[in-house]
């Protein structure tokens, strides 16, 4: 979906897809966000029919997926400090 972490994250290294509030369901009281199906279609046809924004993309994607600030050790550390500062009441 075009929204939140992954809008963030992937901007200019997929093709996003808009996302729609679906209705709450019996598992939980929330409205999650839902991708449409003519969406995802749109989406993948775009990408195989344009040999260029195929391999652009692929490349962004490389490169945002191999990058430093996602390795193990950056977001371990991420969530080893963040937890710290949850269990001291954020005095580290």
């Amino acid at each position: 979906p075009k929204h939140s972490a992954c809008g963030d994250l992937w901007k200019g290294a997929a093709e996003l897809v808009d996302a729609d509030l679906g209705p709450p369901t019996r598992q939980s009281p929330l409205r999650m966000s839902q991708v449409s199906v003519d969406g995802v279609a749109g989406a993948m046809e775009r990408i195989y029919a344009d040999t260029s924004l195929r391999a652009m993309l692929g490349a962004a994607a490389r490169l945002n997926a191999t990058s430093a600030a996602y390795s193990w050790a950056v977001v371990g550390g991420q969530w080893l400090q963040l937890f710290a500062e949850v269990s001291t009441g954020g005095r580290i």
